[in-house]
């Protein structure tokens, strides 16, 4: 080995030496706090559908009105997300994670008060606060907790909040409703929100951004790079990405072509996730007969397969990263939204409980098993010091898709049955796995940009 390679073989270790001592341990039990709070969160959304025939019989609605009560949160998201995501790279993420418990708590309690539906529908926009604070704020402090290789494991179980979270929320919810009301179970879960805001502010840590990320960088290169031919890491052109303006931060966003693919595919699978949450109580309460807290239960069981395909697809993401083997991710995303959707179609059609229920647990196994990955290759796309702006793009679009469904849906619900609905609805997955294959062309390339970009942020603002 020549002098040179030697001298840069030792730089190198040094700077992994120094990025090591700088990153802290942390334990599962950080990502296992998010994770209940995150839950809490879904748990809460649960409410209104498990309440939503209630709610149409008191005030008089039709689905269509339904549809347009989940879509209301919309209004508060889109207006404060990207202020929002700006604050999620430049303060305290914790910080506003918890501050967007407070108007989420109120919006909450207020749906509970409220005597029509125009009040329902402005309380229900306050629940927008939540959206805008804690996705851009939570998935750029999960970017940073742990190293780069365990992250699709870290991510699968960050997701388990959403689907623990439902799955808990449509039994608690659906026992609220049938013994003391739909309005005390919106109360009840209000309450909950301020808790969690307290909880996050405590105890929830808030690390240096970018660490993870430029010591994975480093390790691979070290690992597998011809040394001889190896350039100095970047030392920065003098820009702070944390504070450039917002114009110039989209402007290097656009320029990501895999982020622009993965945000169009998961904001089309978004869609159908939003649509199965807001009606799959009403479904089985008006084909299958049930009480809103059977019918809550029911949709419970179903997210068992939905846990399945999560913790699955966590280890695979894994081992793809690991194998070096980044497209198979995509691949596995196209492959099992396709094959969802297909199973999906007998489900909503058969009057059979039993077979409805299981062949809905095997499509929530089949859409879930590629999620992890894909999120984790959205951390290797986004350099560090952009992912909460980056996240507040995706959540516009993202929320835009999740709103519309429950709204569509209600919409061909009262214009033919609920059941027709879910069958149009549904190939929208299929779509989804199919818009994903085009991120395997580009994703290697953005994903050498933003660790460059990485390095030189942290060339900038750290060294």
């Amino acid at each position: 080995m020549s002098k040179r390679i030697e001298s840069r073989r030792a730089a190198l270790e040094a700077q992994a030496d120094g990025l090591r001592a700088r990153m802290p341990n942390h334990s599962l039990a950080v990502i296992y706090l998010l994770t209940a709070v995150t839950a809490i969160d879904w748990a809460s959304r649960t409410t209104l559908a498990v309440a939503f025939d209630d709610i149409k019989a008191d005030f008089g609605l039709r689905d269509w009105d339904l549809g347009l009560l989940v879509a209301a949160f919309t209004v508060v998201a889109t207006a404060s997300v990207i202020p929002c995501g700006i604050l999620a790279d430049r303060w305290k993420r914790v910080r506003l994670i918890a501050i967007g418990f407070l108007p989420w708590g109120l919006g909450m309690i207020w749906q509970g008060a409220a005597s029509s539906f125009t009040m329902l529908f402005v309380a229900r926009m306050f629940l927008g606060a939540i959206e805008a604070t804690n996705g851009p704020a939570s998935e750029s402090l999960i970017g940073d907790y742990y190293p780069v290789p365990r992250r699709a494991r870290i991510m699968g179980i960050w997701r388990l909040g959403f689907l623990i979270g439902s799955s808990i929320g449509g039994v608690v919810a659906g026992a609220i409703v049938d013994g003391a009301g739909w309005r005390a179970s919106f109360i009840v879960f209000g309450l909950l929100g301020f808790v969690c805001g307290g909880v996050v502010l405590k105890w929830l840590p808030d690390p240096e951004r970018g660490l993870p990320d430029a010591l994975h960088d480093i390790e691979t290169r070290l690992a597998s790079v011809d040394l001889a031919d190896d350039v100095e890491p970047p030392d920065g052109d003098g820009v702070n990405l944390r504070t450039i303006s917002l114009r110039d931060a989209f402007r290097q966003l656009a320029s990501i072509r895999t982020a622009w693919v993965m945000v169009l595919g998961a904001s089309i699978g978004e869609f159908v996730f939003s649509g199965l949450g807001a009606w799959a109580v009403s479904f089985f309460r008006r084909y299958h007969h049930m009480s809103a807290g059977k019918a809550g239960a029911i949709s419970s069981v179903i997210l068992v397969g939905v846990i399945g395909g999560t913790v699955v697809g966590s280890r695979l993401g894994d081992r793809y990263l690991a194998e070096d083997r980044h497209e198979s991710r995509v691949l596995l995303g196209a492959a099992f939204f396709g094959l969802g959707w297909l199973i999906s179609i007998p489900a909503f059609a058969t009057d059979i409980t039993w077979l409805s229920v299981v062949l809905l647990m095997v499509t929530g196994f089949c859409i879930y098993v590629p999620i992890p990955g894909l999120w984790a290759m959205w951390f290797d796309i986004i350099p560090a010091p952009l992912r909460g702006r980056a996240s507040s793009l995706f959540t516009i679009v993202r929320v835009s898709f999740s709103a519309s469904a429950p709204a569509l849906i209600g919409w061909i619900s009262t214009m033919t049955t609920l059941r027709t609905a879910f069958l149009v609805v549904m190939p929208a997955q299929l779509i989804n796995g199919l818009v994903l294959l085009a991120a395997r062309s580009s994703y290697r390339g953005d994903a050498e940009r933003a660790r460059q970009a990485t390095r030189a942020h942290l060339a900038v603002e750290v060294v």
